[in-house]
């Protein structure tokens, strides 16, 4: 089984995609011996939406990331994701970076829409269909 990371931007993509077939989620996870795995920072952005203020849309969520494992936030995570915002030489979000800090902690590939976010990040692999 290969464990990947999913990035926010995977879920809400799908979430608002009309064909569900068509996303990087669906195609990515359609294959047998793929399995979603989320930082527990992802389940705090999708809440964070106003859109779950409509239990079908919070209970689509939920629905949803039941079935990934769900990575927990640790102390060295907190402290790896506190000293690269604290030398990052490029912009990156507080939420991007956890993110980051937790797939290569797990050495897990990131799926993720913003490419341009993470790639400059040292030691992430990010990953991809090709």
């Amino acid at each position: 089984m290969t464990k990947i990371l999913v990035d926010t931007s995977i879920i809400i993509d799908y979430f608002r995609s009309m064909n569900k077939t068509i996303t990087l989620f669906s195609q990515v996870f359609t294959q047998p011996n793929n399995f979603p795995c989320i930082s527990q920072i992802t389940i705090t952005e999708l809440w964070a939406g106003k859109s779950t203020l409509k239990p079908e849309v919070d209970n689509y969520i939920s629905s949803l990331i039941k079935n990934m494992e769900i990575l927990p936030i640790n102390d060295e995570i907190a402290k790896q994701t506190g000293i690269m915002i604290r030398n990052q030489n490029y912009t990156i979000s507080f939420q991007d970076a956890y993110i980051a800090v937790t797939s290569i902690f797990n050495k897990l590939p990131l799926l993720t829409l913003n490419t341009k976010d993470f790639e400059k990040v040292e030691g992430i692999r990010l990953y991809s269909l090709v």
